[in-house]
């Protein structure tokens, strides 16, 4: 599985995704297994609403290996995160028109019934890709028939799945609460107009550090309360300082900074609010 650094767009999206649903009606038949199951239109049909309204997307893509023929299932949200399924496999015996497409279809439905959470089947058609001889099904017959089914794994695939999706989402909520005041600095930087090298210049004076990468979420805490509070004249103040203390150290990415450049940091003092 791939995911963005973060998913907790897609994750909410995906849960009121999943109370909205209905599983798709099963409507095709098996002939070997005389069961029913949903074939893919039934399945796309039944989940587009849902997805178009919870700002979903799905792209699906053909894989082959040594492993078989396979799909794997990309889930987009409309900010940009995805999450990317593992490929569903399905092994064939040869590689035949009709046999590479019944099981790229399979994987497809099988893919994405997992990766959204849905019921696509009530047991196991893929023997249609892989005809049983005269022996095998007499073999069969014999045996007492498993209730277990492609369908019921499918669904414990999909129950994983989910479990998945929400420790990444509590994960990412973490992740979001250690990067809140970085994001707090640079929104306060970009409504003041301070330039890169101005901000890079506070983050020195304020921390002695030189790339605001190692800067904690603490340090940014202190500069953002100074930021919001501080008039233009103090901003200013901190950030010639600042600059001061750099070329003194001869760092080269602030050495080069003019005085001109200096005094108009902060933009145009005359349009900004203080």
């Amino acid at each position: 599985m791939k995911i963005t650094d973060s998913i907790a767009n897609i994750s909410m999206a995906l849960s009121k995704f999943q109370a909205a649903v209905t599983n798709p009606k099963k409507e095709s038949v098996n002939p070997h297994f005389k069961s029913k199951y949903a074939d893919l239109d039934s399945i796309i049909n039944a989940i587009r609403p849902a997805l178009n309204e919870c700002d979903l997307a799905f792209i699906q893509n053909p894989v082959k290996d040594e492993n078989g023929i396979g799909v794997y299932t990309i889930l987009l949200h409309k900010s940009g995160e995805y999450i990317q399924f593992d490929p569903v496999y399905i092994p064939i015996k040869a590689e035949t028109p009709h046999q590479v497409g019944a099981a790229m279809t399979y994987a497809r439905r099988y893919s994405l019934g997992a990766a959204l959470g849905i019921a696509t089947d009530e047991d196991d058609d893929a023997n249609s890709i892989q005809p049983m001889t005269g022996r095998e099904t007499t073999q069969q017959a014999k045996r007492p028939v498993r209730q277990e089914t492609k369908g019921h794994q499918a669904g414990q695939r999909a129950e994983r799945n989910l479990n998945q999706w929400k420790q990444l989402a509590k994960a990412n909520e973490h992740t979001q609460s250690e990067d809140s005041e970085r994001k707090r600095f640079f929104a306060i930087c970009a409504k003041k107009k301070i330039t890169e090298k101005a901000q890079k210049a506070l983050v020195f004076g304020f921390t002695g550090k030189e790339s605001r990468k190692d800067v904690t979420n603490e340090e940014f805490k202190v500069i953002s309360d100074f930021l919001e509070k501080a008039t233009r004249q103090e901003i200013e103040k901190a950030i010639n300082e600042a600059i001061e203390s750099v070329k003194r150290q001869n760092t080269p990415d602030m050495s080069g900074i003019s005085d001109e450049e200096i005094m108009n940091l902060l933009g145009d003092p005359d349009k900004q609010a203080v």
